[in-house]
């Protein structure tokens, strides 16, 4: 979920503190997290977050729509949920006191662990292919960084470490870049790097927002929702920034609380949360080459924020 990206008081407090101690921010290592390997794998199952009782939780089901299991029961907000590749864990944002940290969980809800542990503004997780490391974004007192960690414990890596904002980051299939978006000035464009920082450049250049790159399963493509018509849709380009296109049709019914799109395993398609006003927000289904969206679930309150199993 894109929308305020850190609470104005937490952004007060957090930089009263660094002013007062006169100390300089320090990343504590990641909490060693233990994956269990006897869980079932999930197939073909979109995971997502939902306010049907009030505020956000983690909720899973079927391709198709149907099967829908509560997973998170927090009173707080659960969102951004992420597959690990293996279909067996779930990477997520949670919201506490005004902060958020990174969770996991296994497939069927049970298993809760906590991964960062920053007490900052923590969130947009993305496994790596192989399952080793988590991407994730994290306000340091001056912007949001990328970080990258191991799953099994350690250091993290700030990957970007520049003056400007960037959030979202998201592997390419083969592990070896990152792609997210960057706000220089006053807007928002798509850029890519390599794992480690390196070689960064940037893939879009329109005076409009874009927003919320995915990278296809393929490899092929990077999807993300941009405001170039004047309203929220879905682009996709290829990985060097060429043959930007537009493949949703939504017409104003997206505001400015947007998620990721989400890839089908066969990178033929996307699930997208949208809604027809005044409804709800829902996931529907779009083809890649573009065409009729596909409703595929509407559980009372809005969704946000689906992604496929790989």
């Amino acid at each position: 979920m894109f929308q305020k990206i850190i609470p104005v008081s937490a952004i007060i407090l957090l930089s009263l503190f660094m002013f007062v101690t006169g100390c300089s921010y320090q990343y504590p290592p990641i909490k060693s997290v233990t994956l269990e390997k006897r869980i079932l794998s999930a197939r073909n199952r979109i995971v997502f977050n939902s306010s049907s009782h009030g505020i956000k939780n983690i909720y899973s089901m079927k391709a198709d729509g149907t099967d829908i299991r509560r997973l998170t029961d927090h009173r707080g907000n659960d969102y951004e949920p992420c597959w690990s590749p293996d279909g067996r864990h779930i990477a997520f944002s949670r919201e506490i006191k005004e902060i958020s940290e990174i969770y996991i969980v296994n497939a069927d809800g049970s298993n809760l662990q906590q991964l960062s542990n920053h007490r900052s503004y923590t969130g947009g997780p993305a496994w790596s292919p192989d399952g080793k490391f988590i991407a994730y974004h994290e306000w340091d007192l001056i912007n949001f960084e990328i970080f990258v960690v191991p799953i099994d414990g350690g250091s993290p890596q700030n990957v970007t470490n520049s003056p400007y904002t960037e959030t979202y980051p998201h592997w390419s299939p083969d592990g070896e870049q990152i792609v997210f978006h960057c706000q220089k000035d006053e807007d928002w464009n798509i850029h890519v790097m390599n794992r480690d920082g390196s070689h960064c450049r940037r893939l879009t250049y329109d005076r409009a927002d874009d927003w919320l790159p995915t990278w296809s399963p393929d490899g092929k493509a990077i999807a993300f929702w941009s405001t170039r018509t004047g309203y929220w849709e879905v682009f996709l380009m290829n990985p060097d920034g060429s043959d930007q296109r537009q493949i949703s049709n939504e017409n104003g019914r997206v505001d400015y609380e947007i998620s990721r799109p989400a890839w089908s395993p066969d990178s033929k398609s996307l699930a997208i949360a949208t809604q027809a006003k005044p409804a709800n927000l829902e996931i529907f289904q779009i083809n890649k080459d573009g065409g009729k969206a596909i409703w595929l679930a509407s559980p009372a309150g809005d969704i946000y924020d689906p992604d496929w199993t790989k």
